[in-house]
């Protein structure tokens, strides 16, 4: 565990993560794994089932076909890998365990919004109502 609080306040929150998962503390690790770095991974499609957002482990992410390093702040900014080094790109607007909402920051792409995003459930096994 004391390894892995090193490596989240140290800014390397998805090498962090692994120790989190092994810890024996579910208490004290679940404080950490609810924060939003850790909540916004996965895939995140749109209303219509088009995947829009992807956000994985090793700080890479997908957002409307174009490929970023990233890291989430505790301000909810997603910053990312720039020639000038890290900036702020995205805010989230919404993050919950059902719906994402991000709004772009960069320069020329302020009108840009994704609202409303849904996790991108891993199993088909939801029932049809049939």
């Amino acid at each position: 565990m004391k390894s892995g609080e090193q490596l989240y306040q140290a800014g390397r929150p998805y090498e962090a993560a692994v120790f989190f998962r092994l810890a024996n503390n579910p208490r004290k690790t679940q404080r950490y794994l609810n924060y939003a770095c850790y909540r916004i991974l996965g895939t995140w499609t749109d209303r219509q089932g088009n995947v829009v957002a992807v956000f994985r482990d090793d700080s890479t992410c997908d957002i409307a076909g174009e490929t970023f390093t990233f890291l989430v702040s505790d301000s909810y900014t997603i910053m990312t890998q720039t020639d000038e080094g890290m900036a702020a790109t995205f805010r989230i607007t919404e993050l919950t365990d059902y719906a994402l909402s991000l709004r772009d920051l960069r320069p020329g792409h302020e009108q840009t919004a994704y609202s409303s995003l849904r996790p991108l459930m891993e199993s088909s096994t939801e029932e049809s109502g049939t």
